[in-house]
């Protein structure tokens, strides 16, 4: 079996920056849309699931710098699938509210039972969530060998779950495109939920038992992923663009309403 090189582990890191940076368009449009709120429990959501993909990355570099196979074991890498399951918890809920307001199903810029019933439920059934799961984690790691079955269980939980609530953000991501005329990132959006099936597909025990050599299967995960999450970056800077003209609906113009701003000029003549 091949050891862990450090291009492979600094390779790791990419996709996740791919994320943060189509998260942040995300919450940028959120706010411009005045749901301040859902944007920051998509921003909130956002940071855990980029602190997982930082420290899974992280615990390639360890194995590059020792020289060693990658471990795919340890704290940093199976905290991964509980913590991004929360992570992904708060982002679909919060782009799910969204989409409920922007379509009309729920009142905008107004509190809702369900939005004010999870804003106090979701804190605290994450946070007895990653408790108990990071208590198994722990556990497990510190060779407390009969836990491993209660592990292996809460890991495909979480691993169903990371999937499932990511299609949900994404889908969605691809609904608000092409129902706003940008039909190039519902395209994109597509791809990257394909991404994700795929690297579901590649997650699965049979398929991984197909590859014997492990880096090999660590870098065909990895350019999954950086495609899946590249995808998800240039849909939501797209989205986002559109929204910065105020060429979305419940986004004003920049220009509207103000007296003529320095440059605004420019950039309506640029625009037409």
């Amino acid at each position: 079996m091949g050891k862990a090189s450090l291009a492979m582990a600094l390779a790791d890191f990419i996709p996740t920056l791919c994320y943060l940076g189509g998260a942040w368009f995300i919450v940028r449009m959120m706010r411009k849309m005045g749901e301040r709120e859902l944007a920051g429990m998509f921003m909130f959501g956002a940071f855990l699931a980029g602190l997982s993909g930082f420290l899974k990355a992280l615990s390639k570099v360890l194995d590059a710098i020792a020289a060693r196979p990658v471990t795919e074991s340890g704290f940093l890498y199976d905290h991964m699938f509980p913590m991004m399951a929360a992570a992904f918890l708060a982002t679909a809920t919060a782009i799910i509210l969204g989409a409920r307001r922007y379509s009309g199903r729920d009142p905008r810029g107004e509190r809702t039972k369900t939005a004010e019933t999870l804003a106090w439920i979701s804190p605290f059934a994450v946070g007895l969530f990653l408790g108990l799961a990071f208590g198994l984690v722990l556990a497990k790691n510190a060779g407390a060998g009969f836990l491993a079955g209660h592990f292996a269980a809460v890991k495909l939980g979480s691993m169903v779950a990371m999937i499932v609530l990511q299609l949900a953000t994404v889908g969605i991501l691809a609904w608000f495109s092409f129902r706003e005329g940008v039909p190039a990132a519902g395209v994109l959006a597509v791809v990257s939920v394909a991404g994700m099936l795929a690297m579901g597909m590649l997650a699965s025990p049979s398929l991984q038992a197909r590859f014997e050599d492990r880096i090999l299967m660590n870098w065909l995960d990895q350019f999954v992923n950086l495609a899946t999450q590249g995808s998800f970056l240039a849909a939501a800077f797209l989205v986002w663009r559109k929204a910065r003209e105020g060429l979305i609906a419940g986004v004003a113009r920049p220009h509207a309403g103000l007296p003529a701003a320095a440059g605004s000029g420019a950039e309506k003549g640029a625009s037409t």
